[in-house]
């Protein structure tokens, strides 16, 4: 646990379109817990998004611990993926483990279940397994949506001793929720499982709930959601929520190889561009009525030009399922550094087509006519464009989830970018500069990768808030 920091936020503004939840006031002291109730659509799952980080707002004064944890509704879990992967990247390798992750996954029922797929269990048994990461890692909040509707009543129990645990290490949570959390708890019997200290602490743990677009028993409500558009008042607030500074958590390699499991576990995301640049590269050729002794000559502008048709194919799903699933949020949340995350997904993407494509290209350049040295030079060409094609591939990934309908346009948008590299691609294989050319191309993937991992973090900020 990191601190005894409470959270107080006075005058939280948050705008979601034409709709606003506005003028939120939050305080909670170490060990306390904050029920937030209200209707659906009212701003529940918003406001603890907000208070992660992973949502846009604005407010008067904040106080906020940067260890954060939000667990419900899209839970950042990919189905491709099996428990135990699931596990070290959400806990790490060495508290995955250790005797005090193996005994909280087996406490939540999930150690015999480690190698099967995550999509292949229930709703309540991933909850579950994000009940245990949030009391393996002991972030200081806990920002929690319905965590009672999926739990059977053994969950909800050992929910309730965990949070218990929880608060009383000095951490806090929010949780929002349609049902009464200490009498939902007390239903299945938590109060008896708890010793002494914990029955005492747990009865004063819960402050007066906070109630969004509705009230209880006639109080009135302490935030309302408006339906109006928010006011220049509203938007011209100096400070705003960010996510957690990003800690150790999962390191490049870790999230290089969950990348590549993905790759693994999703083929077809692969195979297909591949088949087409094979298709491009062998059948082009046929329906074109030249002799042999042109292929040299437009053989290498062939190549590349399916190379960036190739990556380009394959750009659409680079993120799509991880915002599907709710992994980027879960990333925003726990303070990930994104930009780590982007280079671990351009490296994996890179080197499961990239390096292929590269390859591929010396017995079909021979196959056209180039003499040796040409395929090779263009081999190593290949592999420094097609990380720059890569990397603009990503960038259109990103900002594809800002417009989902338009990420066609956007690839032919982006093709004119990549007329450098195919210049310098094909000039080094039919020219004699190939020394300069494939420096160039070096150090213009090398360039364009590295631009692109902070524009893809941005872009990935900007389309989830």
């Amino acid at each position: 646990m990191s601190g005894r920091v409470g959270v107080q936020v006075r005058g939280l503004v948050i705008s979601r379109g034409h709709r606003c939840l506005a003028e939120v006031d939050l305080q909670l002291e170490p060990g306390q817990v904050l029920q937030v109730f209200g209707p659906n659509g009212s701003g529940k799952t918003t406001l603890l998004r907000a208070l992660g980080g992973a949502v846009e707002s604005r407010f008067d004064a904040a106080t906020l611990p940067d260890s954060r944890w939000l667990m419900g509704g899209a839970q950042g879990l990919r189905p491709e993926l099996t428990v135990a992967q699931h596990w070290r990247e959400l806990v790490g390798v060495a508290v995955a483990d250790a005797p005090t992750g193996r005994s909280a996954l087996q406490q939540a029922g999930l150690q015999r279940r480690a190698d099967q797929l995550v999509g292949l269990l229930s709703d309540g048994q991933r909850a579950r397994l994000m009940l245990a990461a949030a009391h393996v890692r002991r972030d200081t909040l806990w920002l929690v949506d319905e965590p009672l509707n999926t739990l059977d009543a053994d969950g909800q129990r050992l929910f309730g001793l965990w949070l218990a645990e929880h608060l009383l290490r000095g951490g806090l949570a929010l949780v929002a929720t349609h049902r009464d959390v200490p009498t939902a708890l007390n239903e299945v019997g938590l109060p008896a499982a708890l010793d002494p200290l914990g029955q005492a602490h747990w009865a004063h743990a819960f402050v007066p709930a906070l109630y969004l677009g509705a009230s209880a028993d006639g109080l009135k409500p302490r935030a309302t959601e408006s339906e109006r558009a928010p006011t220049l008042e509203d938007h011209d607030r100096l400070q705003t929520i960010e996510p957690p500074i990003p800690g150790p958590a999962v390191g490049w390699l870790a999230a290089l190889r969950r990348e590549l499991a993905l790759m693994k576990a999703r083929p077809q995301d692969l195979i297909w561009p591949l088949a087409f640049n094979a298709l491009l590269l062998l059948c082009y050729p046929l329906g074109v009525h030249s002799g042999r002794e042109t292929l040299p000559t437009w053989g290498p502008t062939l190549l590349w030009t399916a190379a960036q048709l190739t990556v380009l194919l394959s750009a659409h799903r680079l993120f799509e399922l991880d915002a599907h699933h709710g992994v980027l949020r879960l990333w925003q949340v726990q303070g990930h550094a994104m930009v780590a995350r982007v280079g671990a997904k351009l490296a994996a993407h890179w080197l499961a087509l990239g390096l292929p494509v590269a390859f591929a290209a010396v017995p079909v350049s021979l196959a056209y006519g180039l003499s040796v040295k040409a395929a090779l030079f263009g081999a190593a060409g290949l592999m420094a464009g097609t990380l720059a094609m890569s990397a603009g591939a990503l960038v259109l990934a990103a900002l594809g989830l800002m417009a989902r309908q338009a990420q066609v346009l956007m690839g032919l948008l982006l093709m004119p970018l990549m007329v450098p590299v195919l210049i310098l691609g094909t000039a080094l294989q039919s020219g004699r500069t190939h020394g300069v050319a494939l420096v160039a191309l070096w150090a213009l993937g090398l360039f364009a990768a590295l631009s692109a991992l902070p524009i893809c973090a941005r872009l990935i900020r900007w389309s989830q808030a």
